[in-house]
């Protein structure tokens, strides 16, 4: 699947929430998907890997990691100054939410 990732440089959107997806590391910082505005892959049990990928993704507005095995530490997010929403539900996330929403730019 990585193969295929890299190729898709200009792609906004992607949903693959249920699947067998397995690596976190095709995603984020792998430099192929820096266009990604959107991202679901909640529902992919079998997926673990830490969110570092994450730190270096300036368009990433939506990423929803619901019921998967990932990990690491929320403060990745820090420096995702477009990131609007984020689902963290039932994973193995950790840190302190109210110091990230503190450091964040205000939109407005």
């Amino acid at each position: 699947m990585i193969v295929v990732l890299n190729r898709l440089e200009f792609l906004h959107t992607l949903n693959l929430s249920g699947t067998q997806v397995t690596d976190l590391s095709a995603f984020g910082s792998s430099g192929s998907l820096q266009n990604l505005k959107e991202l679901n892959i909640s529902g992919c049990t079998q997926l673990r890997g830490d969110i570092i990928v994450f730190k270096n993704t300036p368009v990433l507005e939506n990423l929803d990691l619901t019921e998967t095995d990932v990990t690491g530490d929320i403060l990745v997010f820090k420096n995702t100054p477009a990131l609007k929403e984020l689902n963290l539900f039932n994973t193995l996330v950790t840190g302190d939410f109210p110091e990230l929403a503190l450091n964040t730019r205000n939109p407005n």
